[in-house]
């Protein structure tokens, strides 16, 4: 495999050669400089290692995971790995390193998991980035297995990236704890594994402005350790789980759970499906000075006849509950545990059928939550996104042009495939409406990469009406709507195997066979 030089890059005080095991000449004349000059011109002279160069072929189909560990292998610290527009394939867990480099896609970079296992990169170093990737799969894995290192790692950052979680396993997963590190900015879509995010212990550690879609579970994290001080989790998007939005069990000291947003849960006719399915489970028995605060919940479905079981499940020492934000759901805020105290005040709650209780010798305080409490803060601000926070002024900037020509395709009684047109050059990706059965309000249905023009929506009812569109975001902001489509969902299963209609051929019209429609209700409509 062909390795490309490294070039741009003075390190000790000599330049690399060009030809591998062969040392510059150069560099027996250049004195090794002081330290503050070296770090800067290192700074300024750090390499992009292209993984193309390396023998990765974008959307060629075969294992690129060897021309991947090829750059990672001539990379240095503090270079970036680069990933241009395109698919790439690996069969096994790729083992990236740390040491301040930085793992950047362009273009809608993914990296799809064949056979990989529940892990696309695993990471067992500190100081790592990794930003503006897709992972098609599976996710990422951070622990210490084959490290030197010891203790929890350090200054993680995954920043900007989309999570498809497939077949098991977790969009991010971390098992020794994570310190001084961020998860910001990502999409979660669909969790179709365990949990967009899941770990076990924590000192200074964010979680803010991520979208969790479509699946079992948001956020799902362990204090097994004390004190695993310095938790914040802000500004997140939960929609369409079956499980809960955010769960954090164990410890922790001064844990803050503020300004996410949970809404549109998935909830079956089946009471006991729906055992599991909370907004908010803060149940950390060993905690202390856990604060949540300007959460919203909006949960009035009841399929099942109770709806989600519990909007707020608390627990700790010196529990604060204030300044939230709930309709529906069953039980609005249960406390448990005999380690619980503290105060719940100040929350507008309506529209539940259990009010706040102590459970199993909580002793917590309840003041003031009732329908009709004001709050400090409007509960008309909409929801947080990826790169756009609560109460900052939009950033600088243009937001993307809307995308046009928006049409769909029925593909059977309860799929539609939704096609656009890309109008934009400097979108970070789309947005997927549906109209509410208000007929006049739109919600998110999922959000895609840049440059993804379709959508498949899946669970859909046969005879129902919905209507859909698309908006494309950045940085700056959300573009205007594209045009809508009104999608009639059909009663009767569409065939589209040319083999199957030979077969099954309708008594009543032999001429129109390709395309024909069966109706799932009468049997005898078809002869064998």
């Amino acid at each position: 495999m062909r390795t490309p030089p490294r070039t741009g890059r003075h390190a000790r005080g000599f330049v690399r050669s060009k030809h591998p095991g062969l040392m510059d000449r150069r560099c027996q004349l250049q004195p090794r400089r002081r330290a503050s000059l070296e770090s800067l011109e290192q700074r300024q002279l750090l390499a992009v290692l292209n993984i193309n160069d390396f023998g990765a072929t974008p959307n060629g189909g075969s294992d690129d995971r060897g021309a991947i560990l090829a750059a990672i292998n001539a990379s240095a610290p503090g270079d970036t790995i680069l990933f241009p527009g395109g698919t790439y394939n690996i069969t096994q867990p790729i083992v990236v390193k740390g040491g301040g480099r930085i793992y950047k896609g362009a273009n809608g970079a993914t990296i799809v998991s064949n056979g990989a296992g529940k892990r696309v990169f695993h990471l067992v170093e500190n100081n790592a980035t990794f930003s503006q990737l897709t992972f098609q799969g599976a996710g990422l894995f951070i622990d210490r297995t084959n490290s030197s290192q010891s203790g929890m790692v350090e200054g993680v950052i995954v920043d900007n990236c989309r999570f498809n979680v497939q077949g098991g396993g977790n969009g991010i997963e971390f098992t020794v704890g994570l310190r001084n590190s961020r998860i910001t900015n990502n999409t979660f879509n669909p969790i179709n594994g365990d949990n967009g995010i899941y770990g076990y212990n924590w000192d200074n550690l964010v979680i803010a402005n991520n979208e969790f879609y479509n699946g079992n579970e948001g956020i799902h994290l362990i204090a097994h350790w004390d004190p695993s001080p310095n938790l914040l989790i802000e500004q997140n998007y939960f929609s369409g789980l079956r499980r809960m939005g955010i769960e954090i069990q164990g410890g922790g000291v001064n844990t803050i759970v503020q300004d996410n947003f949970y809404e549109n849960p998935s909830l079956s006719p089946r009471y006991n499906d729906n055992l599991s399915c909370f907004a908010y489970s803060i149940i950390s028995d060993r905690s202390q000075n856990t604060i949540v605060r300007r959460n919203t919940s909006i949960a009035p479905q009841r399929p099942d006849g109770t709806g989600v079981r519990v909007i707020f499940e608390l627990g700790g020492f010196n529990l604060q509950a204030y300044d939230n934000y709930s309709y529906g759901g069953n039980h609005v805020v249960a406390v448990n545990g005999t380690n619980a105290t503290g105060v719940v005040r100040d929350n507008r709650f309506s529209n539940y059928l259990i009010g706040p209780s102590n459970a199993n010798g909580a002793k917590v305080v309840f003041i003031n939550n009732g329908p009709n409490v004001p709050l400090t803060w409007d509960i008309n601000r909409g929801r947080p996104y990826p790169n756009q926070r609560f109460g900052e002024a939009p950033p600088v900037g243009e937001a993307p042009e809307s995308p046009s020509a928006l049409s769909y395709q029925v593909q059977s009684i309860s799929v539609v495939n939704l096609f656009w047109t890309d109008e934009s050059d400097n979108e970070l990706g789309y947005r997927i409406e549906v109209l509410s059965d208000d007929g006049t309000s739109w919600r998110d249905l999922a959000s895609v990469g840049e440059n993804v023009t379709s959508f498949t929506v899946n669970g859909l009812s046969g005879t129902r009406t919905y209507t859909f569109r698309v908006r494309s975001y950045n940085q700056f902001g959300v573009s205007d709507p594209s045009n809508a489509v009104l999608v009639a969902m059909p009663r009767v299963d569409i065939i589209t195997n040319e083999d199957l209609v030979n077969e099954l051929t309708p008594i009543s019209d032999r001429r129109n066979t390709i395309g024909a429609v069966r109706d799932l209700t009468d049997p005898r409509s078809f002869e064998v």
